[in-house]
């Protein structure tokens, strides 16, 4: 069996951007395409770094 230092979660980064929007403003990401998100009605759109893990 496994032990708990063997166990990794990995959360894509869609996630990570779609938590940290939705608990900021609380809007959601409504369509995400490679490294390009667009919030909620259009508001604004975030561009990620290319092989970036930082926002």
């Amino acid at each position: 069996m496994d032990t708990i230092e063997n166990k990794t979660i990995i959360v894509p980064n869609i996630e990570k951007i779609r938590f940290i929007i939705k608990d900021a403003i609380g809007l959601d990401v409504m369509y995400a395409y490679e490294d390009l998100f667009f919030a909620e009605h259009g508001v604004f759109l975030i561009k990620s770094s290319f092989g970036d893990t930082t926002l």
